[in-house]
């Protein structure tokens, strides 16, 4: 009989079909038995960093500019007047040669702004000067630059002051004569060789003027004083309008909108672009205290030069600090707080701050 052998299968069968019993629960509290000395720890999951969210804004619209308007000469008086200022400042490049100057006519009208620019290489500062023609006052706003990256890294000032408009108002006439100003050197036919002259210390001015309607004029100069037919109108805007905005009660103001507003203009306008190498680094610095998001595109561009120049490498650190103060993370330390180099830092606000 084969009935006992199937039997015997069902029974093998069904107890192979079993569930191995189930563990008791550890008691609440009880301690787990540690891992054998020497078994392999499995390793816990590296947090993935997610891209930091870049702010950046757009950056702010050019200015309206109306219709063309009438351009009327700059007066014979005033011609008259600057002709000894800016014949003393010339030094002739050969003997016999001679300073001739030609004015282009004055298309602005009215002023309701003044902006004015000035610093020294050597001295570590830049001033950037704002007057705005308000009911016959002028209001005033001065963001400045005072010493270098040393120890204390130099600081950041803003100052505000009203005043009346009467010392402004009476050299104005000088300072647009000297805006349309043409130098030319005329030399003799039969010269030979020439001489040049500068200085070794490299200075900044700046002059814009503007009226209501957008029209506007600009002069500036940036460099040692040696391209003289550029230099001496610029020089002279400096000596007349920098003794009247050094004399001003300036009080010390906070950092506004508007404070804000007025530096990013002058960034953009005349700041990295067209700056030369020392103004640059004092207007990426300024940035960090007074910038906006709207500057985060072009600070993050400074960031990636890699050329090899002391003044490059300078300006891609203060870029990378105004970064950090905009863009709305620091990318200059890991996620541990560990410092990385400046190339993976640049890289990392490239990423996040993308267009």
């Amino acid at each position: 009989m084969r009935w006992p052998v199937v039997v015997f299968v069902c029974l093998a069968a069904c107890a192979s079909s079993e569930l191995p019993p189930t563990q008791p629960a550890a008691p609440a509290g009880a301690v787990q038995p540690a891992a054998p000395v020497g078994a392999v720890q499995p390793a816990s999951p590296r947090p993935v960093e997610a891209t930091p969210v870049c702010l950046v804004e757009p950056e702010p619209a050019a200015p309206v500019v109306a219709a063309k308007r009438a351009c009327p000469a700059i007066k014979k008086q005033v011609q008259g007047d600057l002709r000894p200022r800016l014949e003393r400042a010339y030094r002739p490049t050969m003997d016999g040669a001679r300073l001739e100057s030609t004015y282009a006519c004055d298309p602005v009208g009215a002023l309701t702004e003044l902006v004015f620019e000035t610093g020294t290489g050597h001295g570590q500062g830049l001033a950037l000067v704002r007057l705005r023609w308000q009911d016959g006052r002028l209001a005033g706003l001065r963001i400045s630059r005072r010493g270098g990256p040393g120890k204390d890294g130099g600081r950041t000032d803003v100052e505000r002051v009203v005043i009346e408009a009467t010392d402004v108002d009476r050299v104005m006439p000088w300072l647009r004569g000297l805006l349309a100003v043409q130098l030319t050197e005329q030399v003799p036919h039969d010269s030979h060789g020439g001489a040049g002259y500068g200085s070794s210390g490299s200075w900044h001015g700046l002059l814009l003027v503007r009226d209501a309607a957008g029209h506007a004029r600009e002069r500036s100069y940036t460099g040692a004083g040696g391209e003289q037919l550029h230099s001496i109108p610029v020089a002279e805007i400096t000596a007349t309008l920098r003794p009247l905005v050094e004399a001003l009660p300036w009080q010390s103001s906070t950092v506004d909108g508007e404070v804000r507003a007025f530096f990013v203009s002058r960034f953009l306008a005349a700041g990295p672009d067209r700056a030369a190498w020392w103004v640059k680094e004092r207007m990426v610095m300024l940035a960090a205290d007074v910038g906006t998001p709207a500057l985060v595109p072009r600070l993050v561009a400074l960031a990636q030069d890699i050329r090899v120049d002391a003044s490059v490498q300078r300006t891609r650190e203060h870029a990378l600090t105004a970064l950090a103060a905009l863009a709305g993370f620091d990318a200059r330390r890991d996620s541990q707080g560990t410092p990385v180099s400046a190339e993976t830092a640049a890289a990392a606000y490239a990423r996040a701050c993308k267009p």
